[in-house]
């Protein structure tokens, strides 16, 4: 159990390993049983889906200087009750993580700072600045994002680079307030970025009366991904009437796929560097 809870906070961390010494036992996922190995797969996972989050936010630290893994008082300073908070972090602007840290817990409590909060990869939504109780199991990795967050994910992968970000999974929490995600790509493997070999694309969102708006920039710089599809997964929000989509100066009907119980919608296209609208037209 401490295995998994350290490694469940560890997929979080700049610099993720496990080891263990000669003439000592082992230490690997697989080394506590199935349900460990399972649970510890899972939290794997999740750090290289959340590659190109993650990326973006150390582009922003080679920028800025401001650290991926940060306190919650760098975002929340008018909080003060994140002042001495230091079971949760935040991982980037958006995604708040807090990991369990005491045995045998069937459930955690977590303080959610001011504003709305949607649990991660979910449709449930939550006004805080309070603390909440969540039920959690030896698998779960308490994660919450704030509203209007832009989350990109890349597919699962064994390693960094095994695979391109294709496809480029885009997750959308709406907000009222227009909210933008700056994500960063180049080769991963050389300095050409310093040469301009990068690529910088903004997402930004907002919920209208009778409309979500979602817009995506035109590519910055001299990097090209390889030819892939982008899914966009929009999160609690009702069926739409239509969704239209803005393009090269032309405009079209797309199709997607709506969930009605979870109450996600779901748009794939392909990607491209150039720029596009796309408005959801609510019933």
């Amino acid at each position: 159990e401490l295995y998994i809870r350290w490694l469940q906070q560890g997929v979080f961390y700049p610099f993720c390993r496990t080891h263990t010494a000669v003439y000592h036992p082992s230490q690997d996922p697989f080394s506590y049983g199935r349900k460990v190995r399972e649970a510890s797969k899972k939290a794997i996972e999740l750090r290289y889906r959340l590659l190109p989050y993650t990326y973006s936010y150390f582009r922003v630290a080679y920028e800025k200087g401001l650290p991926v893994m940060r306190a919650l008082f760098l975002e929340f300073p008018d909080d003060e009750k994140n002042y001495n908070i230091s079971s949760e972090f935040m991982w980037g602007e958006w995604i708040l993580v807090a990991p369990v840290m005491k045995e045998k817990a069937n459930q955690w409590r977590i303080y959610l700072p001011q504003g709305s909060w949607f649990k991660f990869e979910s449709s449930e939504k939550i006004a805080c600045g309070k603390d909440i109780i969540m039920p959690v199991s030896l698998d779960t990795i308490p994660i919450f994002v704030k509203e209007g967050a832009i989350i990109p994910l890349a597919p699962v992968m064994n390693y960094t680079g095994e695979k391109p970000w294709a496809p480029l999974t885009v997750q959308v929490y709406p907000s009222s307030q227009k909210t933008c995600f700056e994500l960063y790509e180049d080769d991963g493997k050389t300095l050409a970025y310093e040469k301009g070999e990068y690529l910088k694309t903004t997402y930004c969102q907002q919920k209208r009366a009778e409309e979500f708006v979602l817009e995506k920039s035109e590519g910055r710089g001299n990097f090209s991904p390889v030819k892939r599809e982008l899914v966009i997964k929009i999160y609690g929000v009702d069926e739409p009437k239509e969704v239209n989509y803005f393009y090269s100066g032309q405009s079209s009907k797309l199709n997607y796929q709506y969930f009605g119980r979870e109450r996600i919608l779901e748009i794939r296209l392909s990607d491209t560097k150039k720029a596009f609208k796309i408005v959801v037209k609510e019933k």
